[in-house]
């Protein structure tokens, strides 16, 4: 960014904490764009905003110059890979797919609870939601090319009603069964300087 694009970065800045919840004193005001402007001047004005509109949609707390940098980072590999990627062998992600994975990892593969009518009727309408593979009709997970990473992973979805309900289910069971194996030791490591025998 140069100078000039500050006030425009500026009202950006202010706007993004708006959307977020955090009230900024004056002195905040002032100051927190000046730092995050010097902090984020080596990035495209262009860039920085795109990175902004993204952390308002993702971002749980107000964001540090790192969380910027990082969708900035990773905003500018979709982009690059997009122009690079050769014919897939294999079925590619939409953006769309590609964006909602990348938000899921944000978010540790879990979101806040749903109130949609399916997951009201499975009861699970007070459990975070879960971002679960996409499974076909065979059993098989759907493994596509994301052109944001440019690598072969795993699709996926966010769980609602019953499949939500039988994720649940199954987490509880495979916790109930590593707690009933207890408590697990290991062998104790032995260290021994160079030159001593054992």
């Amino acid at each position: 960014m140069i100078a000039s694009e500050y006030g425009t970065f500026a009202i950006a800045l202010r706007r993004l904490s708006s959307a977020l919840g955090r009230r900024l004193s004056k002195d905040e005001s002032e100051e927190l764009p000046r730092t995050f402007f010097r902090l984020l001047e080596p990035f495209e004005l262009p860039d920085v905003l795109d990175a902004g509109k993204t952390l308002a949609t993702t971002a749980h707390s107000f964001p540090k110059p790192t969380d910027w940098i990082e969708v900035i980072t990773v905003q500018r590999r979709q982009r690059d890979s997009l122009a690079l990627l050769p014919a897939p062998d294999r079925r590619q992600m939409s953006q769309d797919e590609a964006a909602e994975l990348t938000r899921a990892k944000l978010l540790h593969f879990s979101a806040e609870p749903c109130g949609c009518p399916r997951c009201l009727v499975a009861q699970v309408d007070d459990r975070p939601l879960r971002f679960v593979p996409t499974v076909d009709d065979d059993g098989r997970e759907d493994r596509a090319l994301n052109p944001q990473t440019n690598a072969v992973e795993l699709a996926g979805h966010w769980a609602h009603g019953d499949e939500l309900a039988r994720w649940y289910v199954a987490r509880d069971a495979c916790y109930a069964l590593w707690r009933q194996a207890g408590p697990r030791t290991f062998p104790s490591v032995v260290s021994r300087d160079p030159g001593e025998e054992g």
